[in-house]
Parts: C-alpha cells; sequence; structure tokens
C-alpha cells in the first residue's frame, strides 16, 4: 500500500488462498471507510463499508455480503476474526472504535432532536455520516443505517452556527477549518436543502 493509504489501517490480515495447486498469499487492510485487498504490492480491490450487507463469522475466518449479490471471504485466526467483527458491531451500533480516536464533539440540532456527535478525524462525509446515522436511528429506531451512502442523503445540509450566523460545511477543509477556529467544539444545525438557511 500507499504511504497516504497506510495512515487510516485499523487492522491486517494476511492470508492465503489455495487456487488450481497454487497458493495465492493475500493482504486485507481494514481502515476507517474501507477495507483494501492486496497481493504482494498490487492492489487487487477496494470495497467501502456503506456496500456490504452482512458478515458472518465462520469456522475458518470472516464471511462478507457485498451489494450486488458478490459474497467475499477472508480467511483468519480467531483472534483477528473476533477484532474484525466487534470492529464492525461497533461500527454499527455507532460506537467509538477507540478514546484516543476522538478529537473533538459536535453538537447538532435537527429541527427539535438535538444530540452530541464524537469527531474522530477531519473527514466531513465521516461527520455527515454519523449525522445522518444519528438522526435515522430517531426517527427509524427498528432500521439499522450501518453504513450509509451520502448519495442518499445529498438534500441535507450541515450549517456551523456562529453568533447569528450560518456557515455551510461542504468539503474537508470547511471542516477541518471549523475544527481549528471553533477548538474541536462544533456547533451544528442540520438543514434540509428546501429550508436552507
Amino acid at each position: 500500500m500507499h504511504a497516504e493509504e497506510t495512515d487510516g489501517v485499523l487492522t491486517t490480515i494476511k492470508s492465503k488462498y489455495e487456487f488450481k495447486s497454487k497458493v495465492l498469499e493475500y493482504s486485507t487492510h481494514f481502515c476507517l471507510d474501507k477495507f483494501v485487498v492486496m497481493h504482494k504490492d498490487r492492489l487487487m480491490g477496494e470495497i467501502p463499508y456503506e456496500s456490504i450487507l452482512k458478515i458472518e463469522k465462520r469456522k475458518k475466518g470472516l464471511k462478507f455480503e457485498i451489494s450486488g449479490g458478490s459474497c467475499l471471504r477472508i480467511p483468519c485466526e480467531s483472534e483477528k476474526k473476533n477484532k474484525i467483527f466487534q470492529m464492525f458491531k461497533n461500527k454499527r451500533s455507532g460506537a467509538i472504535l477507540n478514546r484516543n480516536d476522538i478529537v473533538g464533539v459536535a453538537f447538532v440540532q435537527f429541527a427539535d432532536l438535538k444530540f452530541l456527535v464524537p469527531l474522530e478525524g477531519s473527514s466531513f462525509n465521516n461527520f455527515k455520516r454519523s449525522v445522518i446515522r444519528r438522526i435515522g436511528g430517531h426517527f427509524l429506531p427498528s432500521q439499522s443505517l450501518d453504513f450509509v451512502s451520502l448519495e442518499h442523503y445529498n438534500e441535507f445540509v450541515l450549517y456551523i452556527i456562529y453568533n447569528d450566523a450560518y456557515v455551510m460545511l461542504e468539503s474537508d477543509d470547511d471542516f477541518v477549518c471549523a475544527l481549528m477556529y471553533f477548538d474541536n467544539k462544533l456547533n451544528v444545525i442540520v438543514k434540509h436543502a428546501s429550508n436552507q438557511a
């Protein structure tokens, strides 16, 4: 993997696959929002977490059901299998992977709903996913928004509230600047695009 890709790697599995009397060695790198499959130094594929429908523990590893009807089996030892399964379980419940990962907190308002969201990095898209997941969990508690695809939520716009002004958040640059300016404590309001400030 390239140096910039290894920064967000949470854990790695090295696996061996038998195929036509050959043993192929692969490594799977689990990052914050996707996992990456490598053969030697060659990228074999990337799977964003939002396209994973189901994860199962199997006797010899993990099975991932992916949107589009495909499955991926990753052989791994029991300790890694449990760690990765727990990581996905935590992500689904909105739990924090590691307290040291929290860089700040956002107070979020959506209509009459008010809640806090931990800030786990400088990615605006990850922050917006966390906000959408919390809103969805409030209005549709029986449904699971495990891995939110932002394409379905373009009509929601996030603003920083500063004095009486609203400052729109649209990109990682906006988000990082807000974190710096407001010392990692954000006051955010979510509006529907038809009701923009």
